[in-house]
């Protein structure tokens, strides 16, 4: 339904699932064959594959309700007015440039950027000292944060689990941020797995909403 598709094979699901960081199925083809079996079948299947059945591809559409491109655009260009600082301005203004010239990849990382940085910004302004109390028991052997520019030679991860451990950021904060540093590791890293539109639109549309206007964290 995202790539309007009419037909799919079960080696595609598994991409997709793949694309989007989350497990495979155990047997793709083993619970598509029992989709397309059962009664009311969701799926209608022969030798070119699997398609939705009209009433499944209503409510599939229903309840996907996808923003376009245009959308998730816009939506960010609203942050424009939400964000003073400086550099987090810089890398909103490149997020949208990438992703409206379909460089995805860059789109996830520097949306990434954003994020982050927004992040490191909420621990060094307003729990530095929590942070630096956590961190020699969370991760040993990394020296404390005493100005902004540390946070460049720190671990993201590492950040993470510390802000995390000291309260500073509730788990759901630090589950949304490690799955997008995971996302955004595949993204720039060399490799020859391909970076999806949807894969960019989920990182973004979670990014914005969960991470830049939630408060707290």
């Amino acid at each position: 339904e995202v790539q309007k598709r009419e037909r799919f094979v079960s080696s595609e699901i598994n991409t997709a699932f793949d694309a989007l960081h989350l497990a495979r199925p155990s047997n793709a083809s083993s619970q598509l064959n029992a989709l397309a079996t059962g009664r009311p079948s969701r799926l209608l299947g022969n030798a070119k594959g699997f398609r939705l059945s009209a009433t499944s591809r209503e409510r599939v559409a229903s309840m996907l309700k996808l923003p376009t491109p245009k959308q998730i655009s816009v939506e960010l260009s609203k942050l424009e007015g939400l964000i003073l600082d400086p550099l987090q301005r810089t890398f909103l203004a490149e997020t949208i440039t990438c992703f409206q010239h379909g460089a995805y990849r860059a789109a996830i990382v520097m949306a990434w950027n954003l994020a982050y940085h927004h992040v490191c910004i909420h621990i060094f302004d307003n729990h530095l000292a929590e942070y630096n109390a956590r961190l020699p028991i969370q991760a040993k052997g990394e020296k404390p944060i005493q100005t902004f520019a540390d946070f460049e030679k720190a671990k993201e991860s590492v950040v993470i689990a510390v802000a995390k451990g000291a309260s500073i950021i509730n788990k759901t904060t630090a589950k949304t941020l490690e799955a997008k540093l995971d996302i955004r590791n595949t993204a720039a890293h060399p490799s020859s797995a391909a970076v999806q539109p949807i894969t960019a639109e989920e990182v973004l549309t979670d990014l914005v909403p969960n991470i830049l206007l939630k408060q707290p964290l």
